[in-house]
């Protein structure tokens, strides 16, 4: 839970970056530090529980442990790795169709 929050204060210093110019670099230094930290602990954990529910589904669906761990990191790789493709494709067309008032 304390990654969680950390990681969206992270996200908040952009927002107090992009609103107080004379707090730019410091939010940004900030929000880099315990964006940091709080990425750590959210990856650790969420390591350990993908670990613990690719164990208790491969009992229920009485199938090896190696093939739902495929089938986990399949389905998570394509969700995250597909969002932050849109995402880029997004920025990208803003900043190059969105005008200077985006910028």
């Amino acid at each position: 839970m304390t990654g969680l929050f950390l990681y969206c204060f992270y996200v908040a210093s952009f927002l107090i970056a992009g609103l107080v110019p004379a707090a730019e670099w410091g939010a940004a230094i900030v929000g880099a530090v315990v964006g940091g930290f709080s990425a750590g602990w959210l990856w650790t954990a969420q390591g350990v529980f993908f670990a613990r529910t690719a164990v208790l589904y491969a009992k229920a669906a009485k199938r090896e442990r190696a093939q739902i761990n495929s089938l986990l990191a399949g389905v998570f790789t394509t969700f995250y790795v597909g969002l932050e493709v849109v995402c880029k494709l997004l920025s990208s067309l803003l900043h190059k169709w969105g005008g200077d008032e985006l910028v």
